[in-house]
């Protein structure tokens, strides 16, 4: 994919994570595998930053203000975010478990996994959006 300037662009990541220092952490193994983020640390953030035009959300399955897990239920039914690749990766056994049962079992990622996992389940799952 172009910009404007005939260079290739980054795909951009929206983090949403409500531990700052985790998602501080998480943004900087996304930017060394080449990705643009943007993050977020609640729900009610979410629309707002998706204007930078974002290829993918990756969420915790608790955000600071509701269930990331919910959240991403919801866009899955919306005709204008259904094909928005979606990934819960989170330290939550249950908010796996329960993203799984909503998104899939490649829109669930359980964490502590090492960095290459997590850039391995984006680059899929964003080859398979393309």
């Amino acid at each position: 994919m172009a910009d404007g300037t005939g260079e290739a662009r980054r795909r951009c990541v929206l983090l949403a994570d409500p531990d700052e220092q985790r998602r501080h952490a998480t943004a900087l193994q996304l930017r060394l595998g080449g990705y643009r983020v943007v993050e977020v640390k609640a729900m009610r953030e979410i629309p707002e930053a998706a204007r930078a035009g974002i290829d993918i959300l990756v969420s915790e399955a608790q955000l600071e203000d509701g269930s990331g897990v919910a959240y991403a239920a919801y866009l899955r039914k919306d005709v204008r975010t259904q094909g928005l690749p979606i990934l819960i990766a989170t330290y939550d056994r249950d908010g796996a478990a329960g993203a799984a049962r909503a998104l899939g079992e490649e829109g669930a990622l359980e964490l502590p996994a090492a960095p290459s996992v997590l850039l391995d389940r984006i680059g899929e799952l964003l080859a398979r959006s393309a």
